[in-house]
């Protein structure tokens, strides 16, 4: 009985804190919560992985499963910054189900805005690993940490030059520039919100 009851507490205890679930706020704001929080494991434990095995070479070929689970994770990336993030601000002073206002909190917001932008610079290294990069005027399969350069590069569209994009997927780089723009507007925004309260 001691078991069951040290579980229940340890499984309320990761659902609350861990998850972010809290009874007391509305279910809207506790799935935002939970999305951003699945969002910044996957993408952490990745880059984890992809530092430790860093010493492999880069991917051989093309993989189609590689491909799919990157475009599956760019479109739950894309949802989760449009819903989260983007959408935020225009939500000022609507109402919840419950009858109470909806307030923007910025450092929540900031939290979220910098969780989205590392959730989508992993998905989008997927892809570029999966269909390759140009260096050095040879495609060249990527490993994981080149990936993730190339990603983070394009998406702050600082542009070393180092690497580019193979032909077919040129679109999608000035894409992730794009949200990354986004991005790192709201970041901006959502900083300064801060600091004035």
């Amino acid at each position: 009985m001691a078991v069951r009851r040290w579980w229940a507490v340890a499984l309320r205890f990761i659902w609350t804190r861990g998850l972010g679930w809290d009874i007391n706020d509305a279910e809207d704001s506790n799935r935002r919560r939970l999305a951003i929080r699945i969002c910044l494991i996957w993408a952490m434990t990745y880059s984890v992985v992809s530092l430790v095995f860093s010493g492999s070479p880069g991917g051989v070929d093309y993989s189609a499963a590689r491909s799919f689970f990157g475009t599956l994770l760019l479109c739950a990336g894309l949802l989760v910054f449009v819903q989260v993030v983007l959408l935020m601000p225009f939500r000022e002073g609507g109402e919840w189900i419950d009858g109470k206002k909806f307030k923007v909190e910025p450092a929540r917001l900031l939290f979220d805005s910098l969780v989205s932008g590392l959730f989508l610079i992993v998905a989008f290294s997927l892809i570029y690993q999966s269909t390759g990069l140009v260096f050095k005027g040879e495609k060249m399969w990527p490993g994981a940490i080149d990936a993730l350069y190339f990603s983070a590069v394009t998406f702050s569209t600082l542009g070393y030059g180092d690497f580019a994009p193979v032909s077919g997927v040129r679109i999608l780089a000035a894409f992730e520039a794009l949200i990354g723009n986004l991005h790192l507007g709201m970041i901006v925004d959502s900083t300064f919100a801060a600091l004035k309260n």
